[in-house]
């Protein structure tokens, strides 16, 4: 299971500009280990058209991760499995909905 970081860092948000693009921003954590599969499901007009896959920096020290990203809006951190209190950051992800 996942949720928002906490404290002072940003909450998982998601925007799409007037272009169709969404962009990302934010840190989510792991309330449990070992973690896997959906982090998120983003909502109807954020979603992609076709799999977006995306990289994210994950766990502690940070390290590349993948991310997919789905047609039905469920964003799911492929590889490594999380560990408690491991993060995502989501800060600099984009892709386009058309």
């Amino acid at each position: 299971d996942w949720e928002d970081f906490g404290g002072a860092y940003q909450p998982v948000e998601a925007r799409r500009d007037a272009s169709g693009r969404v962009w990302m921003r934010g840190l989510a954590r792991a309330t449990g280990g070992p973690s896997g599969g959906t982090i998120l499901t983003l909502p109807v007009g954020l979603r992609p058209v076709n799999l977006e896959v995306v990289s994210v920096l994950f766990g502690f020290p940070p390290k590349a991760a993948q991310c997919d990203i789905n047609t039905f809006g469920d964003i799911v951190l492929v590889d490594p499995a999380a560990s408690l209190n491991d993060y995502v950051s989501f800060s600099g992800v984009t892709f386009d909905t058309r």
